[in-house]
């Protein structure tokens, strides 16, 4: 009776072991393969007579906005209606192909920034590490 019951406590102590390194290693996989994401510094390295794919393998992303909305486009002229547009916190890449499909025309632009208060769930994230 005795082995029998050192044997469940040995089977449960491996499981539980086992459960918890599965868990450690799943949230390490999870934390080092993060997608790359935008970045002024990869703004910076779009060059004119890029291609499209190019300009997003570099970039980090498809067009759009990656502020997680503490910035806002601009400018919203018809001048732009032709551009690509990628948004970041700090900044925004306006990126105009040309009729082959290469980098035609490259605008910089400092985003316009608001700060909207941390909601509950992202202050218990950022507490967490996350």
């Amino acid at each position: 009776m005795e082995l029998l019951k050192m044997s469940r406590r040995r089977v449960l102590a491996r499981v539980s072991f086992g459960l918890f390194l599965m868990a450690v290693v799943g949230f390490a996989i999870l934390y080092l393969i993060q997608p790359i994401r935008p970045t002024q510094e990869r703004f910076e390295q779009v060059k004119k007579g890029m291609t499209q794919e190019q300009v997003v393998r570099i970039v980090g992303g498809l067009p759009g906005d990656y502020s997680n909305d503490e910035s806002t486009w601009n400018p919203f002229s018809d001048r732009y209606q032709r551009y690509n547009m990628w948004l970041i916190r700090e900044s925004q890449l306006m990126v105009r192909f040309d009729e082959t499909g290469k980098v035609d025309d490259i605008i910089i632009l400092q985003a316009s920034t608001y700060i909207s208060p941390p909601s509950l769930m992202a202050r218990w994230r950022q507490r967490l590490g996350f």
